[in-house]
């Protein structure tokens, strides 16, 4: 949970330009096509560290409560992705959960719970990355 209201974190956590500053598992973010601004329908193309990319589309923004994500194309390691933030208000604040489904090529299909696991993990270490984000500095 975050001590931040469900509206503050919807932002701070879609704002491409601060998310490259906490995600570490994201080296950029950027918007294709004609539509240049977080909604649904958006093309973003996301690069990992290590120079990957996956092109994506929005399918789903609702501001301050959700965002679905699903990935165009074709990758090396899915047949198919998608993804979900969904930010709710709690006591303390707001609870982002973060939801990755995908189906794996092979031969990545033949270590599923292995690739699984390293995404639970890595979902993990996203929210705990934006934790230490959030306690640093305010939102500029």
């Amino acid at each position: 949970d975050f001590a931040l209201d469900v509206a503050e974190l919807f932002e701070r956590t879609q704002d491409f330009n601060d998310r490259v500053r906490w995600d570490d598992h994201v080296a950029a973010l950027e918007f294709v096509g004609s539509v240049t601004n977080l909604q649904t329908g958006a093309l973003v193309d996301v690069v990992d560290p290590k120079g990957g990319r996956m092109h994506t589309r929005y399918t789903d923004v609702t501001v301050g409560s959700r965002i679905e994500v699903e990935m165009l194309g074709s990758h090396t390691q899915f047949d198919s992705f998608t993804g979900s933030w969904t930010y709710d208000a709690v006591a303390a604040g707001a609870r982002l959960t973060i939801d990755y489904r995908f189906a794996l090529r092979q031969p990545w299909s033949l270590v599923s719970p292995l690739v699984r696991a390293v995404t639970r993990r890595r979902t993990r270490q996203k929210l705990a990355m934006l934790d230490t984000h959030l306690s640093k500095k305010p939102h500029s």
